[in-house]
């Protein structure tokens, strides 16, 4: 691409000079970048205005999920609580941050009196604080009574439930999800022209009912993947991942977003699509690694090699340009899933569920007692039905022997996945995503601990 997608002005490399883009933004996690389509002054406008809002408001799943960011580490998350006793302190009402380490912390000295064990507890993260705070008269007086004053680093111990709050329908993550969809978009080689209209309505001039029309909430639609989303974190051994499928239907062009395995929507990109185009794929896990750039000391030779293996072009390039995509493969490929490995994974699923059901097996063997389990899960979740057809008819099995699963999430029976979902009614959409969030803690071992409060 030869001109900047936002400001439209064709690359000079001395005004306009390229930025490497993160598609999905570095701060939550994402590791494919690209130089081809944004000039380095509307990178920074669009950190500012779209990037900044987005992260901070998905920065819970950093915290919940231990990811860290190419550059610093991960932030606090704002996190509600109810205590089994009332704090005390005095002054204004404190707010509590949840860390990365599931420790709580309040943003100025509170302390708790425990009157069985004539104790005190001070929660302070500041020494300094803490150390001034130990002077309140109230402590002292206490002091003088006899209760013992001990200094904590994490409040969790005087908690019944701490809450998170998300709005997963917000501008600020539509708007956030369709920047994602048009970069991938552009990184697939998607003409700009195609794209030209929802650039200017969802990301120059943000048109909210346009931007809520285009950006949906996915559903599961077949029965494929009703099973494979129900208790998809203990089948999905990438779980939390992010994922990017870009497809087309005629003159419709759709990606699918997925952010942590939990926030997951439909783009719809153009109403005009031209070209022709096929299926695009990205997954990526979302955990760090080791590897640092800047131990690499390898030569002209270590390039030529390492480029022939990631199928980097090497001739006639300049060596600096060939060893920063060097390097950046080798950051990514630790990161990137094989789009192959899902769809081997809801065949898998599928497949073994009917063998089971056919064969009658009876209740005692571990993995076949989990795999029913899931499938009365989605029944009563998602309207699962494959069972109960099965059971009806065994010659239903047949159809799912040679099944093709390549179309999962994209289309069903010849109509696109999007428009299917979006026949489902809002309020089994909010159900669906509230589920979605109550998995992502479940996955940690953390939904008696915590809950997400859905704006």
């Amino acid at each position: 691409m030869n001109i900047c997608y936002v400001c439209e002005n064709p690359f000079d490399g001395e005004e306009i000079k390229r930025h490497e883009e993160h598609v999905i933004p570095n701060a939550i996690g994402g590791r494919l970048t690209s130089y081809e389509f944004l000039c380095e002054g509307c990178g920074v406008d669009l950190a500012d205005s779209i990037d900044t809002p987005f992260n901070d408001h998905l920065q819970v799943f950093s915290v919940l999920h231990g990811i860290s960011r190419d550059r610093g580490v991960s932030k606090k998350a704002a996190i509600e609580v109810i205590s089994r006793v009332m704090p005390q302190g005095g002054g204004k009402a404190p707010t509590y941050s949840l860390n990365s380490d599931f420790t709580v912390i309040p943003d100025r000295p509170i302390y708790f009196v425990n009157e069985e064990e004539r104790r005190v507890s001070v929660c302070c993260s500041v020494p300094k604080k803490a150390k001034v705070f130990m002077r309140n008269p109230e402590l002292s007086k206490l002091k003088a009574q006899g209760y013992e004053v001990v200094l904590e680093s994490d409040m969790t111990q005087f908690l019944v439930q701490g809450s998170l709050r998300i709005n997963h329908e917000s501008t600020v993550v539509l708007r956030g999800v369709a920047k994602i969809a048009i970069e991938y978009a552009l990184h697939c080689g998607v003409d700009f022209s195609s794209l030209r209209g929802f650039k200017a309505d969802l990301i120059d001039r943000c048109e909210e009912e346009k931007l809520r029309s285009a950006v949906v909430q996915y559903y599961p639609t077949t029965n494929e993947e009703k099973l494979y989303e129900t208790g998809k974190f203990r089948h999905e051994d990438w779980y939390p991942n992010h994922q990017l499928f870009l497809f087309s239907d005629g003159p419709d062009l759709y990606c699918y977003v997925e952010l942590f395995g939990a926030i997951q929507k439909y783009v719809h990109l153009s109403a005009h699509f031209l070209g022709r185009l096929e299926v695009q794929k990205y997954l990526q896990r979302v955990q760090s690694w080791n590897f640092d750039p800047s131990d690499w000391y390898g030569g002209p030779k270590d390039l030529h090699m390492f480029a022939g293996q990631f199928g980097i072009p090497f001739t006639g390039r300049p060596l600096e340009d060939v060893q920063k995509d060097v390097l950046h493969r080798a950051e990514t490929r630790a990161y990137e899933i094989d789009a192959d490995a899902q769809i081997d994974k809801v065949r898998n699923l599928v497949q073994l569920l009917v063998q089971f059901v056919v064969s009658d097996i009876p209740a005692g063997f571990p993995s076949v007692d989990a795999l029913l389990r899931k499938a009365a899960d989605a029944k009563s979740g998602l309207g699962f039905t494959l069972v109960d057809r099965l059971k009806h008819d065994m010659r239903y099995a047949l159809q799912w022997v040679h099944a093709d699963f390549s179309q999962f999430r994209i289309q069903s029976e010849g109509e696109p996945a999007p428009r299917l979902a979006g026949r489902v009614t809002p309020d089994e959409r909010r159900k669906y995503a509230a589920f979605r969030l109550y998995e992502s803690l479940c996955s940690i071992g953390r939904e008696n601990e915590i809950a997400f409060l859905s704006e």
